[in-house]
């Protein structure tokens, strides 16, 4: 047991370090006064590990308990495994196993609070099943002294972001106007900026299609690196001492599309379309870059460039760009659903004038081919929400 008494300045931070001599599991217990008769206390347990002997509490049978030394790894780290079982020694089969044995080794234990060192490789993403096996053979007279069996296993979780592509998609311009032609660029990088050559999924979908369905831009990587089951099964001629299948798990992403309408004088829109871009197998060169052109389609709305990459390994990524498609001046109709013979209407044009300049603009309209209402001025402003509203002129027609 180590007690000592610690200063807090008015910072309300201190570090006290201190030397633990055995291996072992230990409690830090933290007890202070706030000044005006009430207390705080705060505790965690830790374990120390190295040359000596240590007690584990706790008697599971055959099982042991086996902790690793932090929850996650990267390529390149060193894990450090703890087998908290009474058995000075031991000689331990170290194997490392997902749906098979990976990588195996075979170590004396000379006292039992000592590590189990594992180097972390890249190829144990996203994770890898630590298993070690302790035998000891009779060391003396009795119950106490008859040859011991323990095992334990521990999930090692490796990190596996280095797998990540980088992918950018890029327009020439933010917007176009319906029947203009879309250049996009798709960039693919690892993670220290090298071009990597890739398959690409391509698509530009309408952003709100897309925000109806909840739709995100897939990322494959979380999708091919999840953590897998165990998927081998440990027995002795004693007992059976581990089973565990690899456990069942799916996931369907689906989007689905709709189209949107409208009407302008002149060139009349019809090409309305939730998808306007699709590319299944889009390759990348030798840098990197893949180019794609298309016809924006004649929906007036944002659009959302997806792009979807892998390489010929065993690295993904995905990426996103937005673009919108607008006119700078709509004229839309603004008239009765119906009409009976003999009624009366005020006819009226909204005008939308989507363009950072004031415009002055002539409106006209007619009821048949050969009747037209005078034409109408007047100036029409750029506001997020205003309308240009043309002066209500009375005109009667026959239905």
């Amino acid at each position: 047991m180590v007690a000592r008494t610690i200063d807090i300045p008015e910072t309300g931070a201190a570090v006290e370090r201190v030397t633990l001599s055995q291996p072992g599991s230990y409690n830090v217990k933290l007890e202070a006064g706030d000044g005006r008769g009430g207390q705080a206390i705060a505790s965690d347990s830790l374990y120390v590990v190295g040359k000596g002997e240590a007690f584990w509490s706790g008697d599971e049978g055959a099982r042991m308990t086996l902790v690793s030394s932090r929850p996650k790894y990267k390529s390149g780290d060193v894990a450090k495994l703890v087998a908290q079982a009474n058995l000075p020694g031991a000689l331990a089969l170290v194997t490392l196993e997902r749906d098979g044995v990976m990588q195996h080794q075979v170590k004396r234990l000379e006292t039992s609070g000592e590590a189990i060192e594992v180097p972390v490789e890249a190829r144990f993403a996203p994770n890898v099943y630590a298993a070690v096996t302790l035998v000891r053979g009779r060391i003396g007279e009795g119950e106490k002294g008859k040859p011991q069996f323990k095992m334990g296993m521990v999930n090692l979780e490796v990190d596996s972001s280095d797998r990540r592509l980088e992918v950018t998609v890029e327009t020439d311009r933010p917007s176009y106007r319906p029947g203009e032609t879309v250049s996009a660029t798709v960039k693919v990088r690892n993670r220290q900026g090298a071009p990597v050559k890739a398959e690409l999924a391509l698509a530009a979908a309408d952003e709100g299609v897309l925000q109806i369905a909840g739709y995100q831009t897939p990322n494959p990587l979380p999708i091919f690196y999840r953590p897998w089951g165990l998927g081998v099964n440990s027995s002795t001629t004693w007992n059976r001492i581990a089973s565990a299948r690899d456990p069942s798990q799916s996931s369907d992403e689906e989007g689905e599309g709709g189209d949107a309408g409208g009407a302008e004088g002149g060139r009349i829109r019809s090409r309305f379309m939730a998808t306007a871009y699709w590319n299944p197998a889009l390759v990348t060169a030798a840098d990197g870059t893949a180019h794609v052109g298309f016809t924006a389609p004649d929906n007036l709305t944002a659009f959302r460039v997806m792009a979807v990459a892998a390489d010929r390994g065993e690295r993904f990524g995905s990426g996103e760009k937005r673009f919108t498609v607008n006119k700078p001046l709509q004229a839309m109709p603004a008239l009765p659903r119906f009409l009976t013979l003999g009624d009366a209407l005020n006819a009226t044009v909204v005008v939308h004038n989507n363009s950072n300049q004031p415009a002055k603009v002539t409106v006209s309209a007619t009821v048949d081919r050969r009747r037209a209402l005078a034409g109408r001025h007047f100036a029409g402003h750029r506001r997020s929400s205003q309308r240009c509203r043309v002066r209500r002129v009375p005109c009667r027609g026959r239905g």
